[in-house]
């Protein structure tokens, strides 16, 4: 964690995700290089506070929108910029280090590369185009762009043996799981087959599969499809299905690699249920029956209501009451059907049953503290003012994969939409955060975060013990899903040191408190990770200062 985010979070702060990566160990290799670059805005001025990560690597903070990225081995890597303060924009693209480079990042842009073959998959040279740019040789490596989103790109190539390959893709900024989106690989004696699939008035139909043998494409919200790697001079058949329903008679052709479109017109359109979403937003509730509802779906005939991978309603209705048998997380999914085909709702809803209470503890249901929150930088709000609200408790797991006893609690913040929800389930020993959940209203989008972390304390013996126990030395672990599109999730694995003061003054906005000071300082760099005063009257940590990112 060598590169931190300057942020002090105060009056409970263990709440937000991590923007950083694991470690990775250094390479053996001597021969290292730099890459510099800058995240920047479609006007081209520097974008705000962004993470520039490489492969797996740590993250590294942009400071007015340049970063650095020092001992990097020769080859191909993978780059992610994500811009944390203009939009949660993330962005990824794949480069060939030789040497020094330099690597810019644009909101909204993105660039093309390629890499070339021959048959037996050795790296080779040729001659690339593509319809707006000259002939051009290039060896192994070409790049092409940067390109705005949602351009198409079309690419030429004649390799020396006279044969040639035309590929194409639709510009994005890659997502997690899928990097080398805007990636080509050009390979001797192969190309590709690329186009549109319309209906019968000549519109885009997205969602369609088209296959030829071991090559597949599914059609995009514009209809476009591309496949890669078709052998030249072969006659291919294609299929073209949607949700295994065909959709179009099959065809055959030969490419030879001057080009690959091959625009589809669909013989009959399958129309699939509209989208479906809950209207019920996540709560805690006690051990009774609730009602889940949700939205009417164009052209559905009826909806599969699951918990789990378990169907718990099929029919008509767009309500279903149901009656818990157990207390813990109830996750709910949702399918909107009609004979075409199914659409899933893009958010699941997560529902918490309480267990029958037990008073014995910190805390009991009902109590609340109300926290003043500032962040350094300073958050365009100011001051953010939130309640914690116990609701009562439960059993849940921890990142460790341990089960901890746990107080479930309601956020309360005056800027919250009316439906949206944000809870915390608080470690019943540490009072320290282990799991924390947010979910955007409805009507505003279908956002969310559900962070899980662990917090592993030792003794001077090397024994387990919590916090509240004279600790010395902690590992913290969290894991942050972000439903947000393209975002990427983030990781935290830390090992830390912790220092225990009795009888500290400190002064809050509700007062003056003695308290227990918990000092908590990374042993890799040396920066304090978390300041935590704890005051025995409140039963709660009175002042929280939070400086990871």
């Amino acid at each position: 964690m060598e590169h931190r985010a300057k942020r002090a979070l105060l009056l409970m702060a263990v709440l937000l995700g991590a923007i950083l990566s694991t470690p990775v160990a250094a390479n053996d290799s001597t021969e290292t290089f730099t890459i510099t670059g800058d995240a920047l805005l479609a006007n081209g001025q520097p974008a705000g506070t962004s993470y520039v990560r490489l492969d797996n690597q740590e993250s590294v903070m942009t400071n007015n929108g340049a970063y650095v990225i020092e001992d990097v081995t020769p080859g191909r890597h993978t780059l992610r910029t994500y811009f944390m303060n203009d939009g949660h924009v993330a962005v990824y693209r794949e480069i060939m280090v030789t040497g020094d480079m330099t690597v810019d990042f644009t909101i909204g842009q993105n660039v093309v590369t390629a890499s070339l073959s021959d048959a037996d998959g050795s790296a080779t040279s040729a001659n690339l185009r593509t319809p707006s740019t000259p002939w051009n040789q290039a060896n192994e490596w070409a790049e092409f762009g940067p390109y705005p989103h949602d351009t198409m790109v079309e690419i030429h190539a004649q390799f020396d043996d006279g044969t040639q390959a035309s590929h194409a893709i639709l510009m994005d900024g890659g997502k997690i799981g899928e990097p080398w989106r805007n990636h080509i690989p050009i390979s001797e004696g192969s190309t590709g087959v690329y186009g549109y699939v319309l209906d019968q008035l000549g519109g885009p139909v997205p969602n369609i599969d088209v296959v030829s043998g071991n090559h597949s494409s599914r059609t995009d919200s514009t209809g476009f499809y591309t496949i890669q790697g078709l052998e030249v001079n072969v006659s291919h058949t294609f299929a073209y299905t949607q949700q295994g329903l065909e959709v179009a008679s099959n065809n055959s052709a030969v490419f030879q690699g001057d080009s690959g479109w091959m625009n589809i017109s669909l013989e009959r359109t399958l129309t699939l249920p509209g989208n479906v979403s809950f209207t019920t937003v996540p709560a805690i509730v006690p051990m009774e029956p609730f009602t889940v509802e949700w939205t009417q779906a164009s052209h559905a005939t009826r909806y599969v209501l699951t918990l789990g991978d378990i169907p718990m309603y099929d029919g008509p209705s767009t309500r279903f009451t149901f009656t818990p048998q157990t207390d813990g997380e109830h996750r709910f999914g949702l399918q909107a059907v009609n004979p075409n085909g199914s659409t899933s709702a893009y958010q699941d809803l997560l529902m918490v049953v309480l267990p029958d209470q037990d008073e014995n503890g910190y805390w009991t249901a009902g109590m609340s503290w109300t926290y003043d929150q500032t962040y350094t930088p300073a958050a365009r709000d100011g001051v953010l003012r939130r309640t914690y609200t116990c609701l009562g408790s439960e059993t849940i797991t921890d990142a460790f994969g341990e089960e901890r006893p746990a107080y479930v609690v309601n956020v309360e913040d005056p800027r919250y939409m009316p439906d949206e929800r944000s809870m915390r389930w608080v470690d019943q020993q540490s009072l320290l955060t282990i799991r924390s959940y947010w979910a955007d209203d409805p009507s505003s989008s279908n956002q969310f975060t559900d962070a899980t972390s662990g917090w592993g304390f030792t003794n001077s013996a090397g024994a387990s013990t919590s916090l509240m126990e004279d600790p010395t030395s902690l590992w913290f672990n969290r894991t942050t899903i972000i439903g947000v599109p393209g975002h990427p999730n983030g990781y935290t694995d830390t090992n830390s040191s912790v220092l225990v003061e009795n009888n500290v003054s400190v002064t809050t906005p509700a007062g003056t408190f003695i308290s227990t000071k918990y000092t908590i300082t990374d042993t890799n760099d040396g920066v304090v990770s978390w300041e935590l005063y704890y005051n025995a009257t409140v039963r709660n940590h009175v002042k929280v200062v939070d400086r990871l990112p």
